[in-house]
């Protein structure tokens, strides 16, 4: 009898430890399920996004392509325009799923690349496209631009449905049976009947695709560092004096401060060795550690070089609308003059803006200074201003004249170019080389949704650049 009893113990002892086992096995196999279905939507998610992104660059570069009046010009937004082309081309590719429009819009992708290796491989000093060349650009740049806005507001369904894509296998839409999940399908759908293929002419069938690597030279960033010296005379206890003055003179709190050797800082954009001589100050929030201060100040004159101010950020209460009135003291104390706004951009809850100096009606464009506001009470919370530093020469405007006015600078600008507003600028090539121009931005016809900046040569005509960037960041 005890036998028995000992018995069902030890098997009732291996029942628990098996179902432990199992319970440890599908938990572990659920956890990694879900792991797997979070990797596979953020592929998946990120793929939607990417190709989103290239066919909005690409309705630009077309834009671009059509304005251009220069071999070089056509030629690098005709590389850009096949390198968007082909990125979206790849990013439908890792969509899971199968949709007329998807294929439409493949197949649209595939005659933008062959036509933009075509004309590229066809310029010979024509200035610009011909009528039916320009015809045809504008053909497929309306059609990506349909796409692109059709899109758009899939993505914009899809966030507000809450559109899991792990929940959907690759599959094929059926428009007879019309029987679907997913707001991204149903989108697809609805775009499918909205997409007609642009009429083709016989010579994409002749064209021959051959893939040329553009290589772009890289600019130096610090040629002309004219601050860049030896000259270290400003001690550590100099440095620190200034900054603290500085942050307590904007800032209502106490802070801590730190203060070390500056080995690399911010230049357009990108952390590059800092080639000028420079402190970095640390403040500390005595009342409230998470918000702190980071100011770089160079050695020489005291210069404050950029401004961080780290801290939580409440819901919004401004809009865009800002003058330079409402931050030109605190940028005048730090060392900037005569700035005005060159363009703006709204993030989440931060107004980006970008200014530079203007001295005799010319805008300094590579003098930059970027600024950020808090949308919530319109605090400064940081600027960057190393090139206003770095490029203080090109501030020496007698050096500049111009042969040609503004009016005959936008005789060399297309007539697609619906001009909304007009400057004289001074800008830096890729050989660091100062240019004074005349800068148009305007849009094109049936494109609300982009702006385009064209700048001309002031004394030679010669168009030097072309952008172009979404209607609201100007």
């Amino acid at each position: 009898m005890k036998e028995k009893l000992s018995n069902r113990k030890l098997l009732f002892t291996i029942g628990v430890l098996l179902l432990g086992v199992l319970i440890y096995l599908g938990y572990t196999r659920y956890l990694n399920l879900r792991y797997m279905e979070s990797e596979l939507n953020n592929r998946y998610e990120n793929s939607f996004q990417n190709m989103n992104t290239h066919l909005d660059s690409l309705e630009r570069e077309l834009g671009m392509v059509l304005l251009s009046t220069t071999d070089d010009n056509l030629s690098t937004n005709l590389s850009k325009t096949w390198r968007s082309a082909y990125s979206a081309h790849q990013g439908i590719g890792e969509i899971p799923i199968g949709s007329d429009t998807l294929d439409n819009t493949k197949s649209i992708l595939d005659k933008i690349m062959w036509y933009s290796e075509h004309l590229d491989d066809d310029i010979e000093e024509k200035d610009g496209l011909v009528e039916e060349e320009v015809e045809m650009v504008s053909q497929l740049k309306t059609k990506i631009g349909s796409i692109n806005e059709e899109i758009e507001e899939i993505d914009t369904q899809m966030k507000r449905e809450g559109f899991s894509w792990n929940d959907k296998k690759r599959v094929e839409l059926d428009l007879d049976e019309e029987d679907f999940e997913g707001t991204a399908l149903l989108g697809m759908v609805n775009l499918d009947n909205n997409l007609d293929l642009p009429s083709v002419r016989e010579e994409f069938q002749n064209i021959g695709i051959e893939i040329e690597e553009v290589l772009l030279q890289e600019s130096d960033l610090w040629a002309d560092a004219n601050l860049a010296q030896n000259n270290q005379n400003l001690s550590e206890e100099e440095a620190l004096e200034r900054a603290s003055e500085f942050i307590e003179k904007h800032n209502e709190e106490e802070y801590q401060y730190e203060i070390f050797e500056a080995d690399e800082t911010l230049v357009e954009g990108e952390e590059v060795e800092n080639e000028m001589p420079a402190y970095a100050v640390e403040a500390v929030n005595t009342n409230d550690r998470r918000e702190r201060i980071y100011v770089d100040i160079s050695r020489e004159h005291g210069k404050i070089l950029n401004y961080l101010k780290h801290r939580d950020i409440g819901e919004k209460q401004l809009d865009r609308e800002v003058d330079i009135e409402d931050i030109e003291e605190m940028l005048s104390d730090a060392g900037y003059e005569d700035l005005v706004i060159s363009n703006k951009e709204e993030y989440d809850d931060l107004l980006i803006i970008n200014l530079v100096p203007e001295i005799d009606n010319i805008k300094i464009k590579s003098n930059l200074v970027n600024v950020e506001l808090a949308l919530d009470d319109g605090e400064l919370i940081s600027f960057i201003g190393n090139d206003y530093f770095l490029h203080q020469e090109d501030r020496k405007i007698e050096e500049y004249a111009t042969d040609l006015n503004i009016n005959e600078a936008k005789k060399h600008v297309k007539e697609l170019l619906e001009i909304e507003k007009k400057a004289k600028i001074l800008i830096k090539n890729a050989n660091q080389e100062r240019i004074l121009c005349y800068e148009f931005v305007g849009s094109l016809e049936n494109d609300e949704n982009n702006s385009y900046i064209i700048r001309i040569d002031a004394n030679t005509g010669e168009e030097k650049e072309i952008d172009s960037k979404k209607e609201d960041m100007i």
